[in-house]
């Protein structure tokens, strides 16, 4: 048997301990233990350089992978799997020595798919995405909670003001929060909201109890905290991008793709050329539909998810935001999925879409036109346009066509054709 690597090894991942197997085609193996510190991970490297493995293979774990690659990499060919395209089902006995022995197993016979590593300012730029995602994840928390309390106590700001922790918004519940009565805070009422007085006033109880006006304030602390962070990481990422500048600016002329979604797809993606299919793009993001084919018969199911779960999250955004947009193609490609299927279902699909357009984007180095959109798709409404379309062949050249098909057999001296289906000869 044809081995494509005569040895490599396997690391079972931990975030203190890391089990190393080297193993070799002739069934050999070693195994050893290694902790996660760099002085035992420079140990571990001379190991597997002086052991002449020619690819390591370990888990993307957590982090703890990191320091690993970043070790290993620039000596030794190395394969970051996910997890569960190495999974092994057990029977009876687990242990950190079988799973190493595993994955040394499958790279050994070219089992394992690589995972793509961004590095450079693509890893900068998807630490910096990311982080700023956690960080208004944690706002919208903490906005929740504030909209709880106040809802708890008959307080709906959406009648006075549009947005409720917008400036006006979070003035009015700063007010709310520190004072007890409701003269106190007419009292103090800023300029906007003045014209609202009496129904405020009305709408407001007789008072918040000193409890629900002590989370308030904290709540709004963390939030203005918060709000200062994202300022931060936003103006670091607006640096980073710079780099960045032509792909920014060709993603954004797609309609329901801002800034945001764009750094984030340049932070997730990385080297758009890496895929060589717009399709290839759209599997490994997780919006292509999982395929069951048994005995013949093939189903398909909802989209297999794979991949990242931070570019499918802004540009299932930017599908709602296009599908609320002007007489342009993304809406009329989402209006014409959903005659026929849910609304969610016409979401997904126009996500992909968004995808798909930005790959044609970036590789072709153009910005939208919506023109062209429309065009590509179009195709012709009735059969006389088909026909119209289709190109016209003379006798001769169908009588060539299909004898070059096999379908008819000339005869001898120009006498005629013979078909070879139900009808007599030609």
């Amino acid at each position: 048997m044809d081995y494509p690597y005569s040895k490599v090894a396997g690391i079972d991942v931990h975030s203190q301990i890391h089990v190393v197997t080297v193993m070799d085609h002739k069934g050999s193996r070693t195994t050893q233990q290694f902790y996660n510190s760099p002085a035992s991970l420079a140990v571990l490297r001379d190991w597997i350089v002086s052991e002449g493995c020619e690819v390591v293979a370990f888990e993307s774990t957590g982090d703890y992978w990191r320091p690993l690659y970043e070790t290993l990499s620039p000596f030794v060919d190395v394969i970051v799997a996910h997890p569960r395209d190495i999974k092994k089902k057990y029977s009876g006995k687990k242990t950190d020595k079988i799973d190493s022995e595993w994955i040394a197993y499958l790279t050994l016979h070219n089992m394992v798919p690589r995972s793509r590593i961004p590095s450079g300012k693509e890893l900068e730029m998807r630490i910096l995405t990311r982080e700023r995602e956690s960080l208004t994840n944690q706002r919208t928390r903490h906005q929740n909670k504030v909209n709880h309390i106040l809802v708890r106590n008959g307080i709906n700001l959406k009648k006075f003001v549009s947005k409720p922790f917008g400036k006006a918004g979070v003035s009015l519940i700063k007010l709310i929060s520190t004072y007890g009565s409701v003269d106190k805070i007419i009292e103090h009422l800023p300029k906007k909201l003045r014209k609202h007085e009496e129904r405020i006033s009305s709408c407001l109880p007789t008072g918040l109890s000193v409890n629900d006006r002590l989370i308030l304030q904290a709540e709004l602390h963390q939030i203005d905290a918060l709000n200062n962070s994202i300022a931060s990481i936003e103006s670091r990422i607006t640096s980073v991008s710079r780099k960045f500048k032509r792909e920014i600016s060709l993603l954004t002329t797609i309609p329901g793709i801002g800034y945001i979604t764009a750094w984030t797809i340049i932070g997730e993606v990385g080297i758009v050329k890496d895929f060589v299919k717009s399709a290839n793009l759209a599997s490994w993001a997780g919006l292509t539909p999982w395929v069951n084919q048994s005995a013949g018969k093939m189903r398909m199911g909802n989209i297999t998810k794979r991949g990242s779960t931070h570019l499918r999250r802004v540009l299932i955004q930017a599908a709602h935001a296009a599908a609320r947009s002007g007489n342009n193609y993304m809406r009329v490609f989402f209006e014409r999925v959903k005659k026929h299927s849910s609304y969610k279902k016409a979401i997904i699909a126009l996500a992909r879409k968004i995808l798909t357009i930005a790959w044609n984007v970036l590789i072709r180095d153009e910005p939208y036109n919506d023109d062209k959109a429309r065009g590509i798709q179009k195709k012709p409404s009735s059969k006389s346009q088909r026909n119209n379309n289709s190109q016209i062949l003379s006798v001769h050249d169908a009588y060539r066509i299909l004898e070059e098909a096999g379908e008819i057999t000339k005869l001898e001296g120009d006498e005629g054709y013979i078909w070879h289906g139900p009808a007599a000869s030609i």
